[in-house]
């Protein structure tokens, strides 16, 4: 047993960094997923008809292509830590503020502040693992970070059903 701890332990930095990489990726792709899998309680809780469910889900997907032409670039010039730190903080208050929504145009503001937070995110991780891996690992890396995001999506639906 003392053996596995000192092995724990002995994780490198560009380990680290990878398995928080590979968490954010899970996470995002699971608050992309959520809006659609509780979409029929929504809409009858807020009382939003089909058209308006859709102006919701173009709330997330429009700021985030838009921040995301400009989000790499950004995230370059102030560094990964930083861009990461940000960004990541705008997209917990876009999910705390979430379940505070009362109405079609509060809920689409936070599917708006989600899309503004995700998009940057995750062109600066892919950029951080470039800069934190070494080259041989980087096919590794961006395999698990890429499987933890279908594995976000793929658990998310269940874990929202009652």
């Amino acid at each position: 047993m003392q053996n596995v701890s000192r092995k724990f332990w002995k994780f490198r930095a560009s380990d680290w960094v990878l398995i928080l990489i590979c968490l954010l990726y899970l996470i995002q792709y699971s608050d992309r997923v959520n809006i659609a899998t509780a979409a029929g309680a929504i809409a009858k809780d807020l009382h939003l008809s089909n058209t308006e469910l859709g102006f919701v889900f173009s709330a997330f997907a429009y700021p985030y292509a838009v921040v995301q032409l400009f989000g790499g670039w950004l995230g370059d010039k102030i560094g990964a830590r930083r861009m990461l730190t940000v960004f990541g903080l705008i997209v917990a208050i876009a999910c705390i503020c979430t379940s505070f929504a009362g109405g079609l145009l509060s809920l689409a503001a936070c599917r708006f502040l989600l899309g503004v937070g995700e998009a940057p995110t995750l062109a600066t991780a892919t950029s951080a693992m470039a800069r934190w891996l070494p080259a041989h690992r980087r096919g590794l890396g961006q395999g698990l970070t890429h499987a933890c995001a279908r594995v976000g999506s793929a658990l998310t639906p269940p874990s929202l059903r009652s």
